[in-house]
Order: structure tokens, then sequence, then C-alpha cells
């Protein structure tokens, strides 16, 4: 059985079958559907994710996120290592998790753990202030350009038969 997909507010309305899209894709779309249908009326449903959107662009991942806040009513909690699924809009709903043996598993509200726990909290952070920043055009004068020696061809090329 096929299962075609479209997306009519993408450039292109194209229906392409499910098998042919993009692994982060298929991932998506198995999910969105699967959660949907199993938390229909289901209010209180608590969803636990290890590294959603893995295999999404990073872009599809910061959509992710849009999808978790905006489609379902239900807790979702989930672990990363990508600055893509950290919501820098709401730091506060964001736990650093850091393991040692002395203390086992640690779960804390703030930024604190060693250097591989801290640095996708550090990179979206870096990564949203940077979107966030204005583009500053460059001036004329300063903007770097390339040229390359161009040659003219007075005689006419030949055909090949």
């Amino acid at each position: 059985m096929d299962t075609l997909v479209s997306d009519p507010n993408g450039a292109y309305e194209v229906e392409v079958n499910l098998d042919e899209r993009s692994r982060g894709f298929q991932w998506f779309f198995s999910f969105y559907i699967t959660f949907f249908a199993d938390t229909k009326g289901a209010g209180d449903a608590i969803l636990l994710l290890d590294e959603p959107g893995l295999h999404l662009h990073a872009r599809s991942q910061t959509d992710l996120l849009a999808h978790f806040e905006q489609d379902f009513g239900n807790q979702i909690i989930y672990t990363t290592h990508s600055p893509f699924m950290v919501p820098t809009h709401r730091l506060d709903a964001v736990r650093t998790a850091s393991m040692s043996e002395a203390t086992g598993t640690t779960v804390s509200n703030k930024a604190e753990g060693d250097a591989r726990t801290l640095y996708p909290l550090q990179a979206a952070l870096a990564l949203s202030r940077i979107a966030s920043e204005p583009v500053k055009p460059l001036l004329k004068e300063s903007a770097p350009r390339a040229e390359a020696p161009s040659r003219e061809v007075s005689e006419p090329v030949a055909s090949l038969p």
C-alpha cells in the first residue's frame, strides 16, 4: 500500500510517496500520526521522548518544537543534545542532566554541569542571539569583490556534427 503525502503550503503542490521522503520526515510523519491518534481525548497524557527529531534538519527541529507547543495539549518531556531543540523562549522549561559516580544522575533547573552538558544550551542561546540581531548592510566601498579576467571570442564557435 502506498502512502502519498503532500504539502499544500509548500512551494510545490505535489504528492510524493512516503517511502521517497527523508528519514527525518518519515519519523516526523509517523510520530505525529501515532501520537495524535493515541492521545486524542486524553488531555493528561505524558510523552517521554529520547532525542526527538534526531534525523530532522535544524529548521525542521525548530518546527517540531512549535508542533509540540501548538498541536498537543499534553506534557512532553524529552532529552536532546541538539541546540535546535532547546526552547530559548521558554528557558524555565529547560533542565540539565548530569551524571557522576558520587551523586548518580542529577537533574537541575539551573544551567550547571560539565561542558558536554551545557553545550546544547550555550549553542542555542548563541544561535538565538545571532538570529535576533539585525543584519547590517555592507558599505559599497567595503564590499568584497572578486574579478576574473574575461576573454572575448571573436571567431564563431564550431558546431558539433
